[in-house]
């Protein structure tokens, strides 16, 4: 009802608000909910006696600390919030005339088909109808009781939401060696497989492709930083079928990023342009991930020599990038708009640096670099933009900058075959354009040196 705590119902006119309408498509039920809050004076608990979910998991939403990817919950925060047709559709759910329409049929084809069955007994032995009408009873029992049966646990899958979350925070942090990354994670998608061929619900199975999809996009992510872009492949191209399956378009457009990186460090380039145009194609409108992938996707054309479609594609990313919000579509919900702006940015540095344009790129990584937390090199990513800074001053012309900021990224905590192979790169800058300068033979040294190490450990 309404009252201090919440509208009497949701105005009309809040559904057609942009932002909402732009929440929807990615089913960002916490950004609804905040809007809501936001716009119709509507508490959390008013939301939860409307949705049926409890206050406290509709905090945890609102918070990013849950996630609501099950289609029945979707389903009744779309019926308790009386959601019009069109918000529906853009959530990817049934208009409500159809959902009834479609159940009404389902169970008008059923009683038809129960009658004819019957119709056929009495015709055929009319002393037994009372009889088989308790068999059908009991049968029915059964029926219903096999449908509920699951061996997913009522706290399995906030356990699995909860891990996974706390996998995607840390997995750039260097708390960990990648090898055993990659085991706790395998050990995660394995008990989701077990989970996935056993018994579960309809919903439930929803939730655990999701989750199958996510853990092994962290899979893919790990196995190209052991060196392993087979694996790497293998996972991703796992990831995109589960999200493809349950029709999870953000999901999907992730996995065809990593996908997309490992076959560029593998040197297959038509490969990887292909999917990244799957994953421009499968990120929800205004979803960051788009411009990162144009982004992604320039640095490919730039690496191929196609000067034009690279920088046509950098146009599109960086208009994109103007609009980017603080929303991800990521487990964790923490991805915030300086890091979605982050992770563009440090693609746009690379196509510059394969463009040959040092004076971009040199400004466009220390841009990306100044976004990073002050103190030692961590990430991978931040490595590899820092590797991406020096190749532009060996473009420049300042050797010693280039062989000191290659160093600050080889001797950081965490070192990965991306981050070698495009050491690599600048070890043959060096050598080409300062065979005989003393930082090019230290550089060259500790490269060697690196490379090496990061092969053993693999």
């Amino acid at each position: 009802m309404g009252g201090p705590q919440g509208p009497e119902h949701v105005p009309a006119e809040f559904w057609t608000r942009s932002d909402v309408r732009e929440a929807l498509p990615r089913r960002d039920i916490g950004t609804l909910f905040l809007l809501l809050g936001r716009y119709t004076g509507a508490s959390q608990t008013w939301i939860g006696n409307r949705t049926g979910i409890p206050q406290n998991k509709v905090s945890g939403i609102v918070a990013g600390t849950r996630r609501v990817a099950a289609i029945d919950v979707l389903e009744r925060i779309a019926d308790g919030l009386h959601m019009p047709d069109d918000a529906r559709h853009r959530l990817g759910l049934a208009s409500q005339q159809r959902r009834q329409v479609g159940d009404a049929a389902q169970e008008d084809t059923t009683k038809r088909r129960d009658l004819l069955a019957l119709g056929a007994t009495v015709m055929a032995a009319p002393t037994t109808v009372l009889g088989l009408l308790g068999d059908y009873a009991a049968e029915a029992l059964d029926f219903t009781r096999a449908s509920l049966m699951s061996a997913v646990g009522a706290g399995t899958l906030s356990h699995l939401s909860a891990a996974i979350a706390t996998l995607d925070r840390a997995w750039e942090t260097p708390a960990a060696p990648a090898a055993e990354t990659f085991a706790v994670v395998r050990d995660y998608r394995r008990r989701v497989a077990e989970f996935i061929a056993g018994r579960h619900t309809l919903a439930e199975g929803r939730e655990l492709y999701v989750h199958a999809g996510w853990l092994s996009e962290y899979l893919a992510w790990t196995a190209l930083q052991l060196g392993q872009p087979r694996a790497a492949e293998a996972y991703a191209i796992d990831s995109y079928l589960h999200a493809t399956e349950v029709g999870h378009p953000a999901l999907a457009a992730w996995a065809c990023q990593a996908l997309s990186c490992t076959q560029l460090y593998s040197g297959q380039h038509d490969k990887a342009i292909e999917a990244a145009r799957r994953g421009i194609a499968a990120a929800p409108a205004g979803h960051p991930l788009a411009a990162q992938l144009n982004a992604h996707a320039a640095r490919l054309h730039a690496v191929r020599g196609d000067r034009d479609s690279s920088l046509a594609l950098l146009g599109t990313a960086q208009r994109l990038g103007e609009g980017i919000t603080g929303q991800t579509s990521r487990p964790s919900g923490v991805s915030g708009q300086d890091l979605n702006w982050l992770n563009m940015s440090r693609y746009v540095t690379t196509a510059y640096v394969w463009l040959g344009d040092p004076r971009k790129a040199r400004w466009h990584a220390e841009t990306t670099l100044a976004l990073h937390q002050s103190g030692p090199v961590q990430t991978v990513n931040e490595q590899i933009t820092r590797i991406d800074l020096a190749l532009a001053m060996v473009g420049l012309g300042e050797p010693e900058r280039a062989a000191a900021y290659g160093t600050e990224a080889l001797t950081a905590s965490r070192s990965a075959h991306p981050v070698v192979s495009r050491a690599g790169d600048l070890n043959s800058a060096l050598m080409t354009s300062y065979p005989q300068h003393p930082d090019t033979r230290a550089f060259g040294e500790l490269f060697t040196d690196t490379r090496r190490r990061v092969a053993e450990v693999a």
